[in-house]
């Protein structure tokens, strides 16, 4: 079950549009971005207080800025005509703008127990359809489509394969310039979750 050319074509373009929002994105980035358009959060999952004590120590840690005021945090993921809806909700701008914790917990949780099933629906195994766009990505490497160096390419499949395509970690590099702190949700803030939980604030 490979990608058809215009699925080909919507991926690539994906990961370009991806590549120039964050040029010093590395292989193992895109690997992290393609691992969740297609598996979701379901991985980072392990019981509800376990979830929730780990994002408020994070919550906490993180500082309002005023530069992230009117920064928008809703950042979809999804590859169009392949993957269910899917947003990773950045924590920095969203806790600038006041957005009320819980319905960042409250959604990481349901996408998180949802997303699955969204998936199954499409009647399409997306397990080897990730793996058919990973490879589709490496092939827009050793085209010279994607500027990337084959042969680091090459070390990280063998890196991912023999580790049974885990889910990973960004770069060192990706972390020093974006500082990311996001999840995963279905529904971006601002519409549908603020109606289903409720008003604004921190609490």
């Amino acid at each position: 079950m490979s990608l058809d050319s215009f699925e080909e074509y919507e991926l690539i373009t994906f990961i370009k549009d991806y590549l120039e929002m964050y040029p010093l994105s590395e292989i193992r980035d895109i690997y992290k971005l393609l691992y969740q358009s297609f598996n979701g959060a379901e991985h980072a999952i392990s019981d509800r207080e376990t979830v929730e004590s780990q994002f408020n120590m994070e919550w906490s840690e993180i500082e309002t800025d005023e530069r992230y005021t009117n920064v928008p945090f809703n950042e979809s993921i999804c590859i169009k005509n392949l993957t269910p809806p899917l947003y990773r909700i950045h924590l920095v701008p969203a806790k600038a703008q006041g957005v009320n914790k819980r319905y960042i917990i409250n959604e990481f949780l349901r996408t998180a127990g949802e997303f699955p099933e969204k998936c199954r629906k499409k009647n399409r195994d997306l397990d080897l359809l990730f793996r058919d766009a990973w490879n589709d990505f490496g092939n827009a490497i050793d085209t010279g489509e994607i500027k990337f160096d084959y042969r680091d390419y090459l070390e990280f499949m063998y890196v991912i394969e023999s580790s049974g395509w885990p889910a990973m970690h960004h770069s060192d590099a990706y972390r020093e310039a974006y500082n990311p702190h996001y999840r995963l949700v279905m529904e971006p803030v601002g519409g549908p979750i603020l109606h289903r939980y409720g008003g604004n604030g921190d609490e």
